[in-house]
């Protein structure tokens, strides 16, 4: 499930706005900054994200990189980081909401909707002939 969610967020896509009043005449990209997952639906019906899952973190950087952390549990009832899970990887904006990641040498491409500071992102996932929908929220932190 981790490394689905790390897949999935680095296959984003978003729009490019402006920096506002203080505009010094650079774009900044709304997926610049750290975001961790709020939650997650599964055929429209939110489902209960492990606690864990909640803690970890994205990062997509100003250069087109991106950082992630995992959290399990420890057996105790703990959340550690995990190490094994923690991925780095580059990420473009295609335009038109549109994103390609790329990690561990794969990549993937994907749409991403933006309100406020959230975004989230849908996909399907067919096993033995049965398709799910998928939506995973993510807040800016």
């Amino acid at each position: 499930m981790k490394k689905r969610i790390l897949l999935f967020a680095i296959s984003f896509s978003m729009v490019i706005i402006s920096c506002g009043d203080d505009d010094d005449g650079i774009d900044q990209d709304l997926l610049i900054g750290s975001w961790k997952l709020s939650q997650e639906f599964e055929d429209g019906e939110l489902i209960v994200s492990d606690p864990c899952d909640l803690q970890g973190s994205l990062t997509f950087n100003a250069d087109g990189t991106l950082e992630s952390e995992f959290y399990e549990e420890d057996g105790n009832e703990n959340c550690i980081l995990v190490v094994e899970y923690e991925d780095t990887g580059t990420w473009e904006n295609k335009g038109n909401g549109i994103y390609t990641f790329i990690i561990d040498g794969e990549a993937s491409t994907d749409e991403i909707k933006f309100s406020e500071n959230t975004f989230y992102i849908e996909y399907s996932d067919t096993f033995e002939g049965e398709t799910t929908e998928f939506r995973e929220v993510f807040e800016r932190i």
